[in-house]
């Protein structure tokens, strides 16, 4: 019995490491290299905007992903059915990042997160049909397989945050798990 509470302890303790795996803090102008992903934000404009008598820092920010691993990132429908990409709330199947502004505000309607989605991912692939004749045609076509990024491809969100005065943001970044061709 004792080892029994002892063993499910040890999992437990265990469990928000596995969790925050693809967890990591970021800093302005400075991609953090993952897995030949780059995960990285600029800050586009700034200027201080005065809320209910108070003022903040406001933030116009790009999120962004690029592929520099030398070979197509694939988020494919086959992991995606089975979840294998949940990101978690407010993400969506296409989510290949996650970006959470730790210190936002989210006042005057604006973000504290932002998903990076990557875009339908084809693959090329040929289809042998018997025409009326009867002799055997081949045939190119297209293949949805999932949501991917191409080798030297970014990908980009914009958002617009309210900080404390005087403060810049602060993020971190959740990935997904990719497969590679």
């Amino acid at each position: 019995m004792k080892n029994l509470v002892m063993m499910t302890f040890f999992v437990l303790l265990s469990l928000p490491a596995a969790w925050a795996q693809g967890t990591f803090d970021l800093q302005e102008n400075v991609p953090v290299e993952q897995n030949g992903l780059s995960y990285g934000y600029r800050i586009r404009n700034e200027k201080v905007k005065e809320v209910k008598d108070e003022n903040y820092s406001r933030y116009e920010i790009e999120v962004y992903v690029t592929n520099n691993s030398g070979c197509p990132k694939v988020l494919l429908f086959r992991d995606i059915n089975m979840g294998g990409s949940s990101m978690g709330v407010g993400s969506s199947p296409q989510t290949v990042a996650f970006f959470d502004c730790l210190n936002a505000t989210g006042k005057r309607l604006t973000a504290k997160n932002q998903n990076v989605d990557a875009r339908i991912f084809r693959l090329p692939h040929r289809i042998q049909e018997t025409g009326a004749d009867g002799k055997t045609i081949t045939r190119y076509a297209e293949a949805e397989v999932g949501y991917g990024i191409r080798n030297g491809e970014t990908v980009v969100a914009n958002m617009i945050v309210i900080v404390p005065l005087g403060q810049r943001p602060s993020f971190t970044c959740r990935t997904a798990p990719f497969s590679t061709f």
